[in-house]
């Protein structure tokens, strides 16, 4: 009986979930235009991150709907890899940009990461108190809570460029920093659930 009602729980919370994956989506496609065109690597680390929630949220429906534990526990074991590899990716392309410094279009930078952060917003609200019973479900929120944080320094960072446009560097170290920030939330995922 208790699969039966964690199961049953878990098929009415899958639509707010289904619903995070259209705003993960639209807010990729937002950061991936803006950090192109706006050369920043520290806001394509942040679209990064948002390309691992909607791969997240795709395991997380998953195993909402089918109830699977096995499947559970598998999406929760890929969402930690999935990290690993963005994390190698973030830091190649800071480095790269470290050596290799480009001028940046602040104001696309900022206008991008605002989008960004206020879609992660509400996606962490739609979220809240759903898929309690799910692991990969509360490895994903955690993951969402990170990249608020990561997009609030991709912020104060599109910030100190349009100011200082000199100051090219501090893409860099941000997009330096989302790599840390990721790998603090990685050895959090590991800690047990409460």
């Amino acid at each position: 009986m208790p699969h039966e009602h964690r199961h049953g729980q878990n098929l009415k919370d899958l639509p707010y979930f289904q619903i995070n994956l259209c705003f993960s989506l639209f807010i990729l496609l937002v950061q991936l235009v803006g950090g192109i065109y706006s050369g920043s690597r520290a806001l394509l680390a942040d679209t990064g991150h948002v390309a691992i929630h909607a791969a997240t949220e795709v395991i997380v429906i998953t195993a909402l709907f089918t109830g699977n534990k096995k499947a559970d526990e598998f999406g929760s074991w890929l969402i930690t890899a999935l990290l690993f590899l963005l994390v190698g990716g973030i830091l190649w392309g800071a480095y790269k940009r470290y050596v290799d410094p480009k001028e940046i279009e602040a104001p696309i930078m900022l206008a991008a990461t605002i989008a960004g952060l206020l879609g992660n917003i509400a996606q962490r609200y739609v979220v809240r108190g759903r898929g309690l019973a799910c692991e990969s479900a509360g490895k994903y929120k955690l993951c969402l809570d990170t990249d608020i944080y990561s997009s609030l320094g991709v912020l104060a960072g599109a910030g100190i460029i349009y100011f200082n446009p000199a100051w090219l560097a501090v893409d860099t170290l941000i997009a330096f920093g989302i790599a840390g920030w990721i790998c603090l939330k990685i050895i959090k995922m590991k800690q047990p659930r409460h």
